[in-house]
Formats: structure tokens, sequence, C-alpha cells
């Protein structure tokens, strides 16, 4: 027997099926993913390369805890790991291709976790000026660093005007990271990072930064505005770079004397914190799922 239903009521299971598919399918971002580099791939293809002095020993892409995804990116340094690009000892997932530059407002997510016994003095990210700045004395530096120091962790900044002799106009070397003088091992730590890009006085930095999936602070722990962001040398004529990104182990000298490892995931960047740091749309304060065990390598 064949059963017709009324049109009206066709329309009403019809509305019913969009709604329901609706509240299936997860909803899009409101804000977009410029770069995704956190090797959920499984391997380093969304970068444009690894500058390492022994890429199969060095760099691996490693099962759970990956954080927040399936992998996470095994970086490792020894004596014998030196870099013939600059004869530094370095591990380091390069992108030459990110463009950032003036005008631009960005938010970084990047999670880091330093098995016991831990690391000595390294870089772990940063956005890299070109051949056109480094190039002059003195202005080799990279304007934006998360790095490992003495135990604990500090952020560098280095923007405006370089002359050679004399600098930067902005010089910040080390700023300590609030609340993480001495780093957690064995836990990750994760990062939010925000750069609104400029040559004038009008530029902001800002970093949140928690451990062990607590919940992130309701404020920036460090906040530089009304600052230069971007570098560039009115002595050389350069104005208007773009900015390049890397993250891994960075020595940033020629000689280590024991082996270090370093695990890094959830690299992405996009234009909020709310994504960056992967809250929802209606969430407040977020937290976060317990902390994962060590990792392990596949």
């Amino acid at each position: 027997m064949n059963l017709r239903l009324p049109h009206t009521t066709l329309r009403v299971l019809g509305t019913l099926a969009v709604l329901l598919a609706l509240l299936i399918v997860p909803r899009q971002a409101t804000a977009s993913v410029s770069f995704n580099g956190d090797w959920q791939t499984g391997d380093n293809s969304q970068w444009s390369g690894l500058e390492c002095a022994n890429p199969l020993t060095q760099f691996q892409v490693v099962a759970a805890p990956g954080r927040p995804g399936r992998y996470a990116a095994r970086f490792q340094e020894s004596p014998t790991d030196v870099w013939a690009g600059n004869a530094t000892v370095r591990c380091l997932s390069a992108r030459y291709d990110t463009g950032e530059t003036t005008g631009a407002d960005s938010y970084y997510s990047l999670s880091a976790y330093m098995p016991s016994p831990g690391i000595g003095d390294n870089l772990i990210w940063e956005l890299h000026h070109p051949y056109s700045l480094y190039s002059i004395p003195g202005c080799g530096v990279a304007p934006f660093a998360l790095v490992v120091s003495n135990g604990g962790l500090v952020f560098r900044i280095a923007g405006g005007n370089c002359v050679t002799g004399s600098g930067w106009t902005q010089w910040e070397p080390a700023i300590p990271v609030p609340g993480f003088g001495t780093y957690p091992k064995d836990t990750w730590i994760d990062f939010v990072i925000h750069v609104r890009f400029s040559e004038q006085r009008d530029g902001l930095v800002e970093l949140w930064a928690r451990a062990g999936g607590a919940p992130w602070p309701a404020a920036p722990v460090l906040t530089r505005s009304g600052i230069p962001t971007m570098p560039y040398s009115d002595q050389y004529g350069v104005h208007n770079v773009s900015l390049y990104t890397e993250a891994g182990l960075y020595k940033g000298g020629s000689t280590i004397s024991s082996t270090e490892v370093a695990y890094l995931d959830g690299y992405r960047r996009t234009s909020s914190f709310a994504e960056a740091a992967g809250i929802s749309s209606t969430a407040v304060v977020p937290t976060a799922p317990a902390a994962s065990s060590a990792p392990t390598i596949t």
C-alpha cells in the first residue's frame, strides 16, 4: 500500500531534517586560521622544511599525547647536530612564507613539553626577519622569540629602527614570562601570543601562558603596548619587510654538552584569541583537559 503524505507534512519533515543536520554537523569557526603548522598531517609537510643538521635523528612526528591533536613534533639536539647553515646547534621547522608585515594583527598558539631532566637555554619559537635586515651588522637578531633561559621562560621583542652600533628602538631581549621563572617539566605548557604589527608606536604584544591544563588566565600575563613591533632600518632604507616563522630547538651557539629533547604541538596563526586558545564562542573561562602522560615515539 502506498502511503502519500500531505505536502505540508513533507515540508515540516524537511525543515526538521535540516535543523537536525545543523545540530549534528559542527559549526564553522568564526575566525580564520591563516596558517596551520600543528603537525597533525603526521609529518612536516605544513612547513617549508627543516633546519636540522641530521633531520632523520633530530625530528620525528610522534603519537599521543599530542596536544591538542593526535600527533606532536619531537625535536632533538646533540653535540654532533651542528647545522651547516650558520654553524649552530639547532633543529627547527621553518615556514618561509608566513609573511607577517605592517598592518597584520595575528594570534599564535603553541604548546611545548620538555621531558625530564629538561633542556638548557634554547629558542623554541620565533618570527624572523628577512636577509635585507639580518645581514645588517647589529641587526641580526629575530624580532620575536619564545626562549628557555636559565631554567625559565622569557620572551624577546626587537622592533622599530635598527641602527648599526646602537641596535633597535625597542629592545627587550629577555622579558620574564610571569609564573614561569622555572618552567614545569613533563607537562604541556600552552601559549597564545598576540602581535599587532606596526613600524609606528602603536604596535601591541600580548602573551598568555598556562601549564598542565589549567584555565587560561583572564588577562595576558605579559603586555607591551604603544611600541614599534615591526623591524626596519632607516639607515639602509629597509621598510615593510615580511617575517617568517620557525619553531623547534635552537641553541644559538655551536656547542652542546648533552642530548636535549622537546615536543611541540598545536601551532596555528589565527585572528582571535578564542580560536587560538581553543575556546568556544559561548565559553567565558575555559578549563582544559587534564595534562597528558609522557610522549612515546612511533
